[in-house]
C-alpha cells in the first residue's frame, strides 16, 4: 500500500472513485428535474424568471438548478434562456411518446440502496417477507405501466425484427406471451401479423391493464387474456410462438417450466427467450446484479443464471436457431425439435 508522498505520483489514478460521487450527484439532479417536470417546460427556450413565476418556485434556486442542469449537459443556456437538448426532449418531456421519467422514478425507488450497510450488518428487514417464487417482490402492475414505453427503446424492435425473420407476414400464427405485463410485444406482433391470434397471461391485477393496451392498439379482437400463474395453471397448447421475456427468474425450477413451454408448442414451434444474462458466479452484468441487490439483501433468492436457463430449455427438446444481439437483454430464438416433450 503506497504512502502519501508529494514527490511521487499515484500509481493508480483516483478519478475512478471521484467520478462515482459526481455520477451520484448527477442522478439526484436528474430525478429532481423529473419530479419537478421541468423538462416538459423546456422544449422551447425559457428564462428562469418566467419558469419560476409560472410554477410558484423560488426564482434564485430555480436559476441555480437550471445552471446545474446545463453544467451536466441536459439543457443548454443561451442569453439567459434555457432549453432541453434534443435527446432530453425525447425521453424526459411528458409531451414525448418516449417519455421515460416515470420509469426512472419507479426503478429509483424500487432498487434504492440507502440501507445496504445496515442490511449487511443485520440481515434482511424483519417486516419484509417474500414468497419463494418472488411473486410479491414488486408492484407488477406499476412495473407493466412504466415499462410500456421503455419497451420501445430497443426491446420491442429487436423482438419484432427477429419474428419477421421467422414467420411469413400472411400466415396464421398462434402465439402465447407468458408474464406479458403490458402485452406490448404481443400487441405489436398482432399489428404486424394480421392473421395471427394471441394469448397473453399474467396475474389478474396486471391483465386489466394488458386488456386496455390491446384495445388501444386495436388488436383486442385477436387477443385472449389468461389470468393466472403460468407456473401452475394451464397455458394452452399448439402454439406457433411462445414469448418468455424475463420470466425464468420467477418460475422456481427452470427445467419444469421449460418442459411446460415445450409441451405448449406445436412441433417446430418457436420460443422467444430473454434472460438477464447472469454469469455463473452471479457477478455480471453489473446493472442486473445491482438492480436486484435491494431485494436480495432482504431475503429474495430467485435470480437464475443464463447458462442454467439455456440448459433447461435445451434439455426440454429445443434447439437454438438464432440470437437477437441488439436486444437490451440476451435474446434467443429456440425451435422445438419434432414432437419432443422431454
Amino acid at each position: 500500500m503506497r504512502k502519501k508522498d508529494a514527490n511521487i505520483w499515484p500509481e493508480y489514478p483516483a478519478e475512478k472513485w471521484l467520478e462515482k460521487l459526481q455520477n451520484y450527484r448527477e442522478f439526484q439532479v436528474l430525478t429532481a428535474g423529473i419530479e419537478l417536470d421541468i423538462f416538459s417546460a423546456l422544449e422551447e427556450p425559457v428564462s428562469a424568471e418566467k419558469l419560476a413565476g409560472e410554477n410558484g418556485w423560488n426564482e434564485r434556486n430555480c436559476r441555480l438548478f437550471l445552471d446545474a442542469l446545463a453544467s451536466i449537459g441536459y439543457v443548454k443556456k443561451e442569453n439567459e434562456l434555457y432549453c432541453n437538448l434534443l435527446d432530453v426532449n425525447d425521453y424526459l418531456s411528458r409531451k414525448s411518446e418516449l417519455y421515460l421519467g416515470d420509469y426512472l422514478l419507479f426503478w429509483k425507488e424500487v432498487t434504492k440502496l440507502d440501507d445496504v450497510a445496515e442490511r449487511v450488518r443485520k440481515g434482511p428487514k424483519k417486516d419484509v417477507t417474500y414468497r419463494e417464487d418472488g411473486s410479491n417482490s414488486y408492484d407488477f402492475l406499476k412495473m407493466a405501466q412504466v415499462a410500456k414505453t421503455e419497451m420501445y427503446t430497443g426491446r420491442v424492435q429487436a423482438f419484432l425484427s427477429a419474428m419477421k425473420s421467422k414467420f411469413e407476414k400472411s400466415v396464421k400464427i398462434r402465439t402465447l406471451d407468458l408474464g406479458c405485463g403490458s402485452g406490448v410485444m404481443t400487441a405489436e406482433f398482432l399489428r404486424y401479423f394480421k392473421n395471427a391470434e394471441g394469448w397473453v397471461m399474467d396475474q389478474p391485477e396486471v391483465t386489466g391493464f394488458t386488456a386496455d393496451v390491446m384495445e388501444e392498439y386495436g388488436v383486442a379482437n385477436r387477443c385472449h387474456i389468461l389470468n393466472g400463474d403460468f407456473k401452475i395453471d394451464p397455458v394452452g397448447s399448439d402454439y406457433d410462438l411462445v414469448i418468455a421475456s424475463g420470466i425464468f427468474d420467477f418460475v422456481g425450477d427452470p427445467a419444469k417450466m421449460a418442459k411446460k413451454i415445450a409441451k405448449s408448442l406445436r412441433p417446430e414451434g418457436i420460443l422467444y427467450l430473454d434472460t438477464h444474462k447472469v454469469s455463473d458466479d452471479k457477478t455480471q452484468p453489473a446493472p442486473c446484479i445491482l438492480g436486484w441487490l435491494s431485494t436480495h439483501l432482504n431475503g429474495l433468492d430467485i435470480l437464475q443464471t443464463d447458462r442454467g436457463i439455456v440448459s433447461a430449455v435445451e434439455q426440454a427438446g429445443m434447439k437454438k436457431c438464432k440470437s437477437a444481439p441488439e436486444h437490451a437483454f440476451t435474446g434467443y430464438i429456440y425451435q422445438k425439435m419434432g414432437n419432443s416433450e422431454r
